[in-house]
């Protein structure tokens, strides 16, 4: 039999013997002519219209060559992207998730306002929050219920997603509670009081349950302070830390049993007069070399270094935030684990402020990309995808996912007018948009050239950020009208 057959002989059908393969076939296999097979056909993996793989690192390099989607997960460091093996004509996606850096954690000079939660419901007068390790359960305590509130965030850490589930009266232990905290596992609860001037302790015979809560033993912190107000514990439980308006300062404490107040001898204080008379709450980062007042005169919280961990004596002023935007009677403060978080217990709202207090990831693209987007990768997955078709010494973004529906943020949208009192058309960009309520775009809203003003522009929120003008948006002679922009950075 010969390798090619006459057409005439077709009709009889093809057979396996017909075919002259020059290799054997795997299942998913095609049958294709490869260039310098002069013999007959061979079985080859057949094309994929999808090649995914998963890419790991800080300097990831895309093998464009091979696959066609790069999912780099969460960036949990500043990420450089670079394409290997790029085809002259190739398109493929890039996929990561943004995360706040632990490595840059407990950062008051990058502080942003995040989210908050109403717990007028349960307290009138707010003085401390407590989380417990994981983020699951936030504690809140206050003078007019004079109880420990206790809550489950269905998110951990995120404090829209409370819910209130018990309370615990300290009545007749302290009627003026100013603080509260917890063990590292949650067995044991610390209450701080400005009535007695002292620490009470309490047992949990369940975990992080208030209701299971024992009172066991109280520490007097009166011959340092007459006016505790916040409390904080070394991880360890052999150091223990409480503030006061009084003295205006922080005060140490040496446990030479651990978590037993009992044992507790003061050993140094720090003053905060400095930076605030009324210093209503303390805490410290993980490593102990960050100390955190929050304080009520000047309504800012406070960072000091520590050049000895957990040693208030080598504390130095560092940085400052002021959350006077939010609540004019701050008291008490509280971090998450990883310290990317912070938390403030607004007393005037009767509301716990959430912040971010690390910055996002960044993510660097490769030089041959034309107009890339911005670098900082904010909360969601983005995705963006490449072409090219000079094998990558030119690569094209043509689309890219929003990153987050939060007012401001890279990729929405704001019905407004730009920060300055330029005109502006379509593709015009502006740092920073006023916005105004989307009942207000009727309003025939524009900007008069020769009174060099905003005519007519009402309900107006300044939103920061590099803004794009629009669809709806252009100029006509000496009048720029209101228009609809998309933040790009």
């Amino acid at each position: 039999m010969t390798k090619a057959r006459d057409l005439a002989d077709l009709g009889n059908g093809v057979t396996e013997d017909d075919i002259a393969a020059s290799n054997s076939p795997t299942n998913g296999y095609m049958l294709t002519a490869q260039s310098g097979n002069t013999g007959g056909l061979t079985w080859a993996e057949a094309p994929s219209s999808f090649a995914p793989v998963a890419v790991t690192g800080a300097t990831p390099s895309l093998n464009v060559g091979t696959y066609n989607y790069f999912d780099n997960g969460t960036l949990t460091a500043n990420t450089t992207v670079s394409f290997a093996s790029v085809p002259t004509n190739a398109r493929w996606t890039y996929t990561a998730k943004g995360s706040l850096l632990t490595s840059a954690a407990y950062n008051l000079t990058v502080a942003v306002y995040e989210s908050k939660l109403s717990i007028a419901s349960q307290e009138a007068n707010i003085r401390g929050l407590e989380f417990s390790t994981d983020g699951t359960f936030l504690y809140v305590i206050g003078s007019a219920g004079q109880d420990v509130n206790q809550y489950t965030l269905s998110t951990a850490w995120d404090v829209t997603t409370a819910t209130h589930t018990r309370l615990l009266s300290i009545v007749g232990k302290e009627t003026d509670p100013t603080d509260v905290t917890f063990k590292e596992d949650g067995t044991e609860m610390y209450v701080l009081g400005e009535d007695g001037d002292d620490v009470n302790q309490y047992t949990l015979s369940t975990a992080w349950d208030i209701s299971s809560a024992t009172f066991t033993r109280l520490f007097s912190v009166a011959t340092q302070e007459t006016a505790p107000t916040g409390i904080d514990f070394k991880p360890d439980g052999t150091e223990m830390y409480v503030c006061g308006k009084t003295g205006d300062d922080v005060n140490q404490y040496t446990l030479s049993t651990a978590w037993d107040i009992s044992t507790a001898t003061f050993t140094r204080l720090f003053s905060v007069a400095t930076q605030d008379a009324i210093p209503n709450g303390v805490k410290f980062s993980s490593d102990g070399l960050g100390m955190f007042m929050v304080g009520q005169a000047t309504d800012a919280v406070y960072h000091y270094t520590l050049s000895t961990a957990w040693d208030i004596s080598s504390a130095t002023f560092t940085s400052s935030f002021s959350v006077s935007a939010d609540d004019s009677t701050p008291q008490g403060l509280a971090f998450s684990a990883d310290g990317t978080r912070m938390y403030m217990a607004g007393d005037a709202n009767n509301t716990v402020f959430q912040y971010t207090v690390a910055p996002y990831a960044t993510l660097t693209l490769p030089s041959s990309v034309v107009d890339p987007p911005p670098t900082s990768i904010e909360k969601n997955t983005v995705s963006y995808n490449f072409t090219t078709l000079n094998g990558g010494t030119t690569v094209n973004l043509i689309d890219e996912t929003p990153q987050s529906t939060d007012a401001g943020a890279i990729g929405t949208y704001a019905w407004g007018r730009p920060a300055n009192t330029e005109r502006f058309g379509f593709g015009a960009v502006s740092a920073g948009v006023y916005a105004v309520d989307s009942s207000q775009i009727g309003d025939k809203a524009y900007y008069d050239a020769a009174s060099s003003a905003w005519v007519n522009s009402s309900n107006q929120t300044l939103l920061s950020g590099t803004w794009r003008s629009m669809g709806i948006t252009g100029k006509d002679g000496d009048r720029g009208f209101l228009g609809l922009w998309l933040r790009i950075s």
